[in-house]
């Protein structure tokens, strides 16, 4: 206690002695010096940069702990996918359940039992992929948000990697969203003027900010926010940001000031907490991005090898996969670095007999996932396939989910692994469904598959899934009889209590024991 007094009285000395902004900063300093030594603690001081801006250096994650939640009873988990009735849509109210109904009642009500008396269902497992952390209910890419998907049992954290005007890397999941994943419109107006493309009240365009318009000191004023609706046609800065769609929680975003983080220090945050690293490295297709590196004579090959210095640098091929969409890149990093491991991502199968989605008319190298590309890149070694959920699932007999004839093309290929994205992060609008009772969060305010929209469940929408709770029906498809080995989720939590209470709790079979064909209808 004296030795907190004499902190306070120093401090006090410091700040009447103080007179210009300078010493205003050296006051502070020594205050928080001064009470963490008196606590026995420490304190993180935010170094000055030129002109007074804390550095990005000083903000690192210092002292966090990542850990998952073992002791977490599979009871209270369970009530997550216990909120409604089990429904079957297809009948009319007051009949009794057909067969289908009641095969429907027991799948579903079988993994809920399994969760519900699962002794750790948020046990790290490295089937769970927290897809930005878990931005479900933290802002994406933030240590809080890797800290509560730690917490929900996820094995494997992401960062998207975004390159800046200062040549560094950022953890952005756009290197254009900043305009509404952070607050620099509402709260940095000097900031604002640098972007591609600034908002101009009343115009209805919204703004384009980039991470490339700025230096990673820069972005350290920013603060993360919740993946947010924007109104361009609003005519004062408080109106512009309409805050998250209503399926998502906003509480812990406004807690705080989110901190940007830099990719080097995820990367370290990873390492120290012994959690490994599934970097993405974002929009080397994007025409902005092109043209930025061109200027500064560079290219997206030189981009690709930064990254992956970065990443190896910390991280062998067993604890560090570098993703991409961009098939140039995932060839690339096999044929340079073949230890490498590399996960290649598509939106969806192209028309027949192309490798790409036409878009306006040519190929979208954004979106290439042909057998030939496929097979191409499944013999130069890229290690995981991942197409979205809705291309790995189809309609079955009987209202149920199979896999999809992608899902068989990439059997048939062998490919070393098969992942998918993203569980738990598509909403569905209340004005969608006429049986909703009025709510004032019209703007996807239910966590899908609600049994209409599309998205992530658009294959199997209204025909096999009609609930939030079908959520457990498609994870446990997707692992069992695509057999998927990683899935990201927005909410790691589901498919860690999956892994950790239904695949984990039963038995293997025998060895040489012949596994049972899964059903595939070819679409």
């Amino acid at each position: 206690l004296l030795k907190l007094v004499f902190a306070i009285k120093v401090s006090r000395r410091a700040r009447s002695r103080a007179s210009s902004p300078s010493h205003l900063d050296f006051s502070s300093c020594v205050m928080k010096l001064a009470v963490a030594a008196a606590l026995g603690g420490f304190v993180a001081l935010p170094l000055a940069a030129e002109g007074g801006v804390p550095s990005m250096a000083a903000q690192r994650p210092v002292g966090i702990t990542l850990k998952d939640s073992p002791d977490t009873p599979g009871w209270l988990v369970e009530r997550l996918y216990h909120a409604h009735a089990i429904v079957c849509p297809w009948q009319r109210p007051g009949d009794a359940p057909d067969a289908d109904c009641l095969a429907r009642d027991r799948r579903i009500k079988k993994l809920r039992d399994a969760i519900s008396t699962c002794r750790s269902p948020l046990r790290r497992n490295n089937r769970s992929l927290g897809h930005r952390g878990a931005p479900l209910v933290a802002p994406e890419e933030t240590v809080a948000s890797w800290e509560i998907g730690a917490a929900s049992g996820a094995g494997w954290l992401e960062c998207d990697a975004s390159i800046t005007g200062s040549m560094d890397f950022v953890c952005r999941h756009g290197t254009c969203d900043l305009a509404f994943t952070t607050d620099i419109v509402t709260n940095h107006p000097e900031l604002h003027k640098k972007c591609t493309k600034p908002w101009t009240p009343g115009s209805g365009e919204p703004a384009v900010c980039c991470t490339y318009d700025f230096t990673l000191e820069e972005l350290s004023n920013l603060c993360a926010t919740m993946e947010s609706k924007q109104n361009a046609s609003a005519t004062s800065v408080d109106e512009y940001i309409l805050g998250p769609p209503g399926f998502r929680s906003g509480a812990i975003a406004k807690s705080q000031c989110h901190k940007l983080v830099p990719f080097t220090d995820y990367l370290r945050l990873m390492k120290d907490n012994g959690y490994s690293a599934i970097p993405e490295l974002k929009d080397t297709m994007e025409k902005g991005l092109v043209a930025f590196l061109h200027r500064h004579g560079k290219d997206i090959f030189w981009l690709a090898e930064k990254f992956a210095d970065e990443l190896m640098a910390s991280f062998g091929p067993e604890q560090g996969i570098a993703q991409t969409f961009d098939h140039v890149v995932a060839a690339h990093w096999k044929q340079a670095r073949p230890s490498m491991s590399v996960e290649y991502m598509w939106t969806g199968p192209p028309p027949s007999g192309q490798n790409c989605s036409i878009k306006n008319g040519k190929p979208d190298r954004a979106d290439c996932g042909g057998p030939a590309l496929l097979r191409y890149l499944a013999g130069l070694g890229v290690n995981m396939f991942s197409p979205p959920i809705q291309a790995l699932v189809t309609n079955g007999t009987g209202h149920t989910i199979i896999p999809s004839s992608t899902a068989a093309l990439l059997k048939d290929l062998n490919v070393q692994s098969i992942g998918s994205w993203s569980l738990e992060r598509q909403g569905c609008s209340t004005l969608d469904n006429g049986k909703v009772a009025m709510t004032p969060e019209i703007q996807e305010a239910e966590l899908a598959p609600c049994g209409y929209g599309g998205g992530y469940y658009g294959s199997v929408e209204a025909s096999a899934t009609f609930q939030h709770e079908d959520v457990l029906d498609v994870v446990d498809v997707l692992f069992k009889q695509v057999g998927i080995s990683k899935l990201f989720a927005d909410f790691p939590a589901t498919v860690a209590a999956y892994a950790n209470c239904v695949l984990d709790a039963e038995p293997s079979p025998p060895a040489g024991a012949a596994a049972s064909p899964p059903r595939v209808l070819l679409v």
